[in-house]
């Protein structure tokens, strides 16, 4: 243990003046050499691993990981990493330092997760193009099926590019039960979707169509817009400004407006304050608060369901969380400098829910946010 906890080489214990220590302390003393000592903390550290690993697939919740990696870390060794630990399904949010390096593992990571959570659009996409014989194959599934419309051929991403992914989702889609055919008619093709694949896939092609809209909208060479500015010095600061508007804003999850909400202070009023900022106007604005408050139902009553599924659930009234946004906001005047992990903390016999120890765990990430 001293080895480990002082972070000691195994050539230690062959020291001449510690061995003439122990000696000392005890005559009879039988010191291990530097290979038993390190079969000895390898076995240690596999036993602590698989303990680790065994409380790790047993957590309900999503997992946070924080990495403050200044030496070259490639992607792929941290993919091992999520995978090696049984996390890589887990994972809820990652945060990296500004570093330039950071971008490319993100991406890497991203793609990476995607296809591991079941995203193979694009794989399949990949497949059927990849030659004469297997698109021959698949317009057959195509006029077997029927009723597709196809006019909308496959379309295959540009990774760099969210809007070219997009595009390839919605094509996917069009295309469906032509795949679905397909792995019928071609044993060759493993990239096959289950329907909550494809579920998914809907789901993000319905979450990007209207930003591919107002991309389609501002960057349309028909319209009058900037894009037509002569000025090259503007034009470059243009181009500067949307770049690193695009890093910041493109990623953007609307869970981390839940630290606000969560913040006695401030609910659901913070939240119509900036949508007010943002010139939308008062419909769209409460159909934005509508989804933000979804989200945070939702996620409380998995939590919910998960902390009491041995329980009587007919209970019927006002949950927590119903409770807790019913009441008056504390006044930012009388509590400035308010803890809020301490806050929940102090009305724990109010909102027992709010203080299980995976709900804690999200709050205290939320308000860090």
């Amino acid at each position: 243990m001293m080895i480990i906890e002082h972070d000691l080489p195994f050539s230690f214990i062959e020291h001449r003046r510690f061995k003439d220590l122990l000696q000392y302390l005890h005559a009879d003393v039988k010191l291990p050499s530097r290979r038993v000592a390190t079969m000895n903390v390898n076995n240690l550290y596999e036993s602590e691993k698989k303990k680790m690993k065994c409380m790790l697939s047993k957590v309900p919740s999503r997992i946070s990981l924080t990495s403050d990696v200044w030496t070259s870390c490639t992607s792929e060794l941290y993919m091992v990493f999520l995978e090696e630990w049984g996390i890589e399904q887990k994972i809820f949010s990652l945060t990296l330092d500004d570093a330039s390096s950071n971008d490319k593992m993100q991406d890497y990571l991203k793609e990476r997760l995607l296809h591991t959570n079941g995203l193979k659009i694009r794989e399949s996409i990949k497949y059927v193009k990849g030659s004469e014989g297997r698109m021959k194959v698949f317009k057959a599934c195509v006029a077997k099926v029927g009723g597709i419309h196809t006019k909308m051929g496959l379309t295959l991403d540009v990774i760099t590019r969210w809007n070219s992914t997009f595009m390839m989702l919605e094509s996917a889609l069009v295309y469906r039960c032509a795949f679905c055919s397909l792995e019928f008619d071609d044993r060759s093709y493993s990239s096959c979707l289950i329907n909550e694949e494809w579920e998914r896939g809907r789901k993000m092609c319905d979450f990007l169509r209207p930003f591919f809209q107002i991309t389609e909208l501002i960057f349309g060479s028909s319209y009058p817009t900037s894009n037509f500015n002569k000025d090259e010095l503007i034009r470059t600061m243009e181009i500067d400004m949307k770049t690193k508007f695009d890093k910041y804003w493109s990623d953007y999850s609307n869970v981390l407006s839940f630290g606000c909400i969560l913040g006695p202070r401030f609910k659901i009023k913070i939240l119509k304050y900036c949508y007010s900022k943002l010139g939308l106007d008062p419909i769209s604005c409460q159909a934005k608060l509508k989804v933000m408050e979804h989200k945070l139902y939702t996620l409380y009553n998995e939590y919910e369901f998960i902390q009491f599924e041995d329980q009587d659930m007919s209970q019927v009234g006002k949950s927590q969380l119903d409770t807790y946004l019913e009441e008056a906001n504390l006044s930012n005047k009388y509590h400035p400098n308010l803890d809020v992990l301490q806050y929940w903390k102090d009305n724990q016999a109010q909102f027992p829910d709010f203080v299980t120890p995976p709900m804690m765990v999200g709050w205290s990430i939320f308000e860090w946010t």
